[in-house]
């Protein structure tokens, strides 16, 4: 249950308008300019873009062209981004471990609404729990390192929407096997399911499906991406069947999905909002 208590996350204040380095700040925007446009840019496109004279331009791309972090196409006079931007990117993204960026995340989806949450991957044909957050009176999933099958739930259903469908087929079980984990959703039903989840971007325990009277709880899972946006993990929050409600899921759902964004640009990839996520200060009341 989500306590009256609990403070909303202060708004990040915006940058100032005056920084204290005002060229390293142009250049940086330069980059960043330069790392929209594929084409490549000449002196005159970047002027415009950061609202200053071409010779001001000129002096800025000089020095990033000297240092590497970006080069000329001399066929077309544009500028590129160069090999040192590869080499500070490459050694940022191999740092990267999606444990310990989205742990501080787990802990402030916890601490904000008193559910338990959970992040997941899927190895060979089981979801694998890598980390969580809970409470005393949250309900208990599995610990760390436990697993379970991946067609039960949300947060399953979630890690199989981002397989391949060759990978998928391999992962699915056969159906003349008596020992086969249950599914939600038979062979039939899951291929429009997972096709939903990647519409959609998410995946909520509701339904008919998921009325079966031996489950403890019920979830509500969304995406978490590498830099090239390749599915990575599953985050998602367990909430008990005696607190479960309807009116909360839409709240939450939006909630899970601003956390999920912000670790997806942490691990280096920034994505269109599929599902209007809430701002980051809203409370998943």
């Amino acid at each position: 249950m989500i306590s009256s208590s609990e403070t909303p996350v202060p708004a990040v204040p915006p940058p100032s308008a005056k920084p204290g380095a005002p060229a390293l700040d142009r250049g940086l925007k330069l980059l960043s300019f330069l790392q929209r446009r594929r084409e490549g840019a000449a002196v005159a496109e970047m002027a415009k873009a950061l609202n200053i004279p071409p010779a001001s331009a000129y002096r800025l791309i000089s020095v990033l062209e000297k240092r590497r972090f970006v080069v000329k196409n001399p066929d077309d006079g544009r500028y590129r981004l160069g090999p040192e931007i590869l080499l500070l990117a490459g050694t940022a993204l191999a740092g990267l471990d999606l444990r310990a960026v989205a742990h501080p995340h787990l802990q402030d989806i916890f601490d904000r609404t008193k559910e338990t949450v959970e992040l997941s991957v899927l190895e060979a044909d089981r979801l694998v729990v890598i980390d969580k957050v809970e409470g005393e009176e949250s309900v208990h999933t599995l610990n760390v390192g436990g697993h379970r099958a991946p067609f039960y739930d949300s947060a399953g259903l979630v890690l199989l929407a981002g397989l391949s469908e060759r990978r998928l087929e391999a992962v699915l079980p056969n159906s003349n096997d008596p020992n086969a984990p249950r599914m939600v959703f038979g062979p039939r039903k899951l291929p429009a399911v997972l096709a939903r989840i990647r519409e959609q971007g998410y995946m909520v325990d509701e339904g008919k499906e998921f009325n079966q009277p031996q489950r403890r709880s019920r979830r509500i899972a969304v995406p978490v991406r590498d830099h090239v946006g390749r599915m990575q993990g599953a985050l998602s929050v367990a909430v008990a069947i005696s607190r479960w409600k309807p009116e909360r899921v839409p709240r939450l759902t939006k909630f899970l999905i601003s956390i999920a964004l912000r670790i997806n640009e942490l691990m280096g990839f920034r994505q269109q909002v599929v599902a209007h996520p809430a701002s980051a200060k809203q409370n998943p009341k």
